[in-house]
């Protein structure tokens, strides 16, 4: 199964693990049949008050998952360890198990494949509207068999597969190929929007 790791919000990242947001919208779409893996990444905030984050993503004592100013909520709630800050870093997974097109027409009426009746992007007309534009082309992506990591990990556990041998993950292949020093580059910055990755093996 191919694997992809995606970029997302920590608002929606929210809706995801509270499963509200059942269909992840993006411009494009990998060039892969479906069933694949996506590894969820949640962005670093970009919001602040008196210096301290107000859109983070953070685990509770009770588990659940919440995106707002952490610093106050887990000065007053209890005592948290970074495992419970979830923010640049790869929270959990789920299997893209359907992609459905969407697109809005010259009226502004949205239109979507058949596949995606039910499913819920957890936002508005108007933002939707706004990230695809009239007359583009978007892709619903469906989530299935969602799993929030009790640890997040972090993303050099994770690597871009070896455009010499394409097989990132086989250590012995890289070898015979001659880009095992290729083979052992991890990822150091999230993808704007998503890319293909591997789990990376030791060495």
């Amino acid at each position: 199964m191919k694997e992809v790791l995606i970029s997302i919000q920590p608002r929606h990242c929210e809706n995801i693990a509270s499963g509200k947001k059942t269909v992840e919208i993006r411009r494009t779409r990998p060039k892969c049949d479906v069933p694949f893996r996506c590894y969820i990444y949640c962005t670093k905030p970009r919001k602040f008050i008196h210096g301290y984050p107000d859109d983070e993503l953070f685990r509770h004592i009770d588990g659940r998952i919440e995106c707002g100013f952490s610093f106050q909520i887990a000065t007053e709630k209890g005592v948290f360890t970074k495992d419970n800050f979830l923010s640049g870093k790869v929270i959990g997974e789920f299997v893209c198990d359907k992609i459905g097109q969407i697109r809005f027409d010259d009226d502004g009426d949205l239109l979507y494949e058949p596949s995606l009746a039910g499913c819920s992007p957890c936002l508005s007309l108007g933002e939707l509207q706004s990230y695809i534009g009239v007359n583009n082309v978007g892709y619903g992506w469906h989530i299935l068999d969602l799993k929030i990591y009790d640890k997040p990990r972090e993303l050099g556990e994770f690597r871009k597969p070896c455009a010499s041998c394409g097989l990132a993950y086989s250590k012995y292949l890289a070898r015979y190929m001659g880009c095992w020093d290729n083979c052992r580059k991890h990822i150091t910055r999230p993808p704007q929007s998503w890319c293909y990755v591997e789990e990376a093996w030791e060495v």
